[in-house]
């Protein structure tokens, strides 16, 4: 992917054959992925859908860093989401 622009994606929801902000991130994440070297920051819960996918179309690109939690409005515990896995 030498000469191409790498994007930083955040994509609360990101899944393949989703639709509404699911499809929506995902499709931007393929969309970018088309000229663009693409790492998608997404939640863990959507590793299975994701992992599949991109394994059933021989995909690279985009890369997906996930969020195994998240600061939610509210919480007070101080505790900030963090990475637990990139593929």
């Amino acid at each position: 992917m030498k000469d191409r622009p790498v994007v930083l994606l955040s994509a609360y929801g990101c899944e393949p054959h989703k639709g509404s902000e699911g499809g929506v991130g995902w499709n931007w994440a393929l969309q970018l992925a088309k000229g663009s070297e693409v790492h998608v920051v997404t939640r863990e819960a959507r590793r299975p859908a994701v992992e599949a996918f991109l394994n059933e179309h021989g995909l690279e690109n985009p890369k997906f860093i996930l969020r195994a939690s998240s600061l939610k409005l509210g919480d007070r515990s101080g505790t900030p989401w963090f990475v637990e896995a990139e593929f």
